[in-house]
């Protein structure tokens, strides 16, 4: 998997070199984010307090006291207050009301404004979506990227993709979720050949490949020793799920030795 920066910016911090193991979520790349940290700071300050909107409800508290102070005034004793003093004191009113929506709505804009600061600066980072084997450093600290620009590449080593072929006539016989076992080929080490690896089928192509009459399959096998590599040589019997009985079904040949094919990361 070849990993990128979601924007562009300068690298500040590459704490992985070829070779090195790293956990998920681990810290892979990170671009300088000084700036996106200040604009955070702000946000969330911006978002810490209502207190704009606890002053405008005081104040549209304060505007209807006073205009229904002078409509009970009136009422008591009609002319008290002339017809604009009322007409002021109602206006007035209803501006805090809507004064008080205003201020509502800018400290949720505040809170959306730290959220969208906060999810930015994720941006400035990459890093491990699985364990893996760092295979490739492509940057350094201190070069400048592009968006979607490579920075490294991992494989991950705890399971193994292993594709092969099998012949037209086996191919009704097998579907994906069948388990499967893979034996390296022994003379690419007596020590791994002995013990079969435990998978299970994950895809059957619908395409014939009509020079060999083959079918491409793949599966996903466990390699948490890391024993398995890319390149090895190996055989994979598949155990279709539809017979009859848990005898095992070589695949490409029946009988014979199973179909070879090679172990590749996932």
């Amino acid at each position: 998997m070849t990993l990128a920066f979601q924007r562009p910016g300068v690298i500040a911090h590459l704490p992985i070199r070829e070779g090195d193991t790293v956990t998920a979520d681990a810290l892979v790349a990170k671009l300088n984010d000084a700036v996106a940290r200040a604009d955070l700071e702000i946000a969330k300050a911006e978002a810490a307090t209502d207190i704009q909107v606890r002053v405008a409800q005081k104040e549209a508290e304060t505007a209807q006291a006073e205009y229904q102070a002078v409509l009970n005034a009136n009422k008591l004793t009609p002319g008290t207050f002339p017809e604009p003093d009322v007409l002021r004191l109602r206006l007035e009113a209803q501006r805090t009301e809507l004064l008080v929506e205003l201020k509502e709505h800018e400290y949720r804009i505040a809170q959306l404004t730290r959220d969208q600061a906060e999810a930015e600066l994720t941006t400035y980072a990459v890093h491990a979506p699985f364990a893996a084997l760092v295979t490739r450093t492509l940057k350094s600290a201190g070069e400048a990227v592009t968006q979607g620009e490579a920075v490294a590449e991992l494989v991950s080593t705890r399971r193994v993709r292993v594709d092969g072929y099998i012949d037209l006539a086996d191919a009704w016989r097998v579907r994906p979720g069948d388990r499967v076992e893979v034996r390296i080929a022994a003379e690419q080490g007596l020590s791994l050949a002995r013990q079969p690896i435990s998978g299970k089928l994950r895809f059957v192509d619908v395409s014939v490949q009509t020079l060999r009459s083959v079918i491409r399959v793949w599966a996903e096998v466990d390699n948490e020793d890391g024993s398995l590599r890319d390149g090895l040589t190996a055989e994979m019997t598949i155990f279709p799920k539809s017979q009859p009985k848990p005898g095992a079904s070589h695949v490409g040949q029946d009988p014979g030795p199973a179909a070879a094919v090679s172990a590749s990361g996932m």
